[in-house]
């Protein structure tokens, strides 16, 4: 009897992940549907014309003409430059590909929706994994799929020509690779969760807004192993690499250390110091004097 209900089990176990990997690959295929369907003009955001100098468009083609990234001009003055470079970079070099296999020079340019379609996708595909790592399970799991694969937002970055879905893409990861590292701090995970960061900051600036929440995660897994003395040392350790690895420019890591803003590492280390004297000294009380300190 125990054997047929197992087997009961893993059979309604594997129909749902069927029917998982089905809503997945037509949340894939309606993006890329979408993209056939919409031409580049339509639906895009700040891209201006082509050849007009300005916009995403105006910043692919300096990079496609070989502009330099130290740039010879103000990038505030220029619509859209203000943005880092990763996106910019990776679609002039999608459409240098395209026009070396002989693609008309606006068709290689329409061309990108493909480009923008594969970062949704790939972030769909991080979404599930994330739900996953999350414990998700059943109708949940594909409650929160369904979610994901049909919202209309998503088919709306699929097609636009920025580095808005790019950046979502590496947002993704970024709660992704902090959940695995909070499974398993090791420092393979943090270096992961660093890579992420600095590409999706190399992406657009927003990207790091995810950063506060990280931070917390970080503090709340100090403090849980404080008493710990080699674990305390590992993670001191990591973090320490985890903000230099995470730090963009000279500028930065000087600001970071102390000027308008004070020095943030030190108030997360003082932080992260008091909280552990406080447990220790709440486990020294007995229960009555716990309680009036918590009051």
């Amino acid at each position: 009897m125990d054997f047929i209900k197992g087997q009961r089990r893993e059979t309604e176990r594997k129909g749902q992940y069927k029917i998982l990997w089905g809503v997945l690959a037509l949340g894939i295929l309606m993006r890329l549907i979408y993209v056939l369907y919409t031409p580049y003009t339509m639906g895009q955001h700040d891209t201006m014309e082509l050849g007009s100098g300005s916009g995403h468009f105006g910043y692919i083609e300096y990079f496609l003409q070989g502009g330099s990234l130290l740039f010879d001009f103000n990038p505030m003055n220029a619509y859209e430059f203000y943005h880092p470079p990763l996106f910019h970079l990776i679609a002039a070099a999608f459409v240098r590909c395209n026009l070396m296999l002989g693609t008309a020079y606006e068709q290689a340019f329409e061309n990108l929706q493909y480009l923008t379609c594969l970062f949704s996708a790939v972030s769909l595909l991080l979404f599930f994994r994330i739900f996953r790592e999350l414990g998700l399970k059943g109708k949940g799991l594909l409650a929160a799929c369904m979610l994901t694969a049909f919202h209309p937002a998503f088919y709306l970055l699929a097609g636009s020509i920025n580095n808005d879905g790019l950046c979502l893409m590496f947002m993704a990861t970024d709660v992704l690779c902090t959940l695995r590292w909070y499974r398993d701090p090791s420092l393979k995970n943090i270096l992961l969760l660093s890579l992420s960061i600095v590409l999706g900051a190399l992406t657009k600036t927003n990207a790091l807004l995810i950063t506060p929440a990280i931070a917390v995660v970080m503090l709340h897994v100090l403090v849980k192993n404080w008493k710990d003395a080699v674990m305390r040392g590992k993670l001191l350790r990591r973090f320490l690499l985890f903000g230099v690895l995470t730090t963009e420019n000279l500028e930065q890591a000087i600001e970071r250390a102390g000027t308008k803003g004070g020095n943030k590492g030190y108030d997360c280390a003082l932080s992260a110091v008091e909280m552990g004297n406080l447990l220790r000294a709440l486990e020294g009380l007995d229960e009555r004097e716990r309680t009036v300190v918590t009051l």
